[in-house]
């Protein structure tokens, strides 16, 4: 708000804004930290507040991440991206030999590098459990796999099992009628998504070996 400027840019992709609120686990609460419904709240407190009329834009709403990163690479303009950090996993636990490393495993760190595979980028910094072959016995390797997958997974399955379709379509009408948006193009637009997010994920699969953790998680649901 310091810059005085009426619109807030959020920069984050329909996986990370629309994702979390569509798969649910249990009871809990839909995370909404970077969805409309939480930006359309907080621009209601700052009119109230600031006695100005704040504008927040979601210009990559209906992009995954990897089809954001492929513009910034298509527009020359992702220098800088390997700098970046993804991880969600404590950073204290993720340092070898002065490098900050990130752990490889998470939705996050999963997210990034399927994302990273879509737009032809390599990531050389490296991830933890040694360079990431997640294809050990460990046991507890093989829980954090199956728990960072899980929500990519279920993101790009839920237009194949008929309840949670049914469910997502009753979601995103309700989302368009809040909003403003059209129904139609809310439900076109999410279906494309959800479509695009599946299709990067199941290529980021494929690319690791067959005795690998992902990759046969992946392939009981995909």
């Amino acid at each position: 708000m310091q810059s005085q400027s009426d619109v807030v840019i959020v920069g984050e992709a329909g996986q990370g804004s629309l994702g979390p609120w569509l798969t649910l686990i249990g009871n809990e609460a839909p995370d909404l930290r970077t969805h409309p419904y939480f930006t359309n709240a907080l621009r209601e407190l700052f009119s109230v507040v600031l006695e100005r009329n704040i504008k927040f834009e979601h210009p990559l709403l209906w992009d995954t991440k990897g089809e954001v990163l492929q513009k910034l690479v298509n527009a020359n303009l992702h220098e800088g991206w390997a700098s970046t950090h993804s991880c969600a996993v404590q950073q204290r636990h993720l340092h070898s030999e002065g490098l900050r490393l990130q752990c490889g495993l998470c939705p996050n760190c999963l997210l990034r590098r399927q994302s990273l595979l879509a737009a032809g980028l390599n990531d050389a910094r490296g991830y933890d459990f040694s360079s990431v072959s997640d294809d050990e016995s460990d046991t507890s390797l093989q829980k954090q796999a199956a728990q960072g997958l899980m929500p990519l997974v279920e993101f790009a399955c839920l237009k194949e099992n008929p309840i949670a379709s049914q469910v997502l379509a009753r979601e995103l009408t309700t989302f368009a009628e809040r909003m403003g948006f059209d129904n139609n193009d809310v439900q076109q637009r999410v279906t494309r998504l959800i479509n695009a997010h599946g299709r990067e994920l199941r290529s980021f699969l494929n690319t690791r070996p067959k005795n690998s953790i992902l990759r046969q998680i992946g392939e009981v649901f995909l």
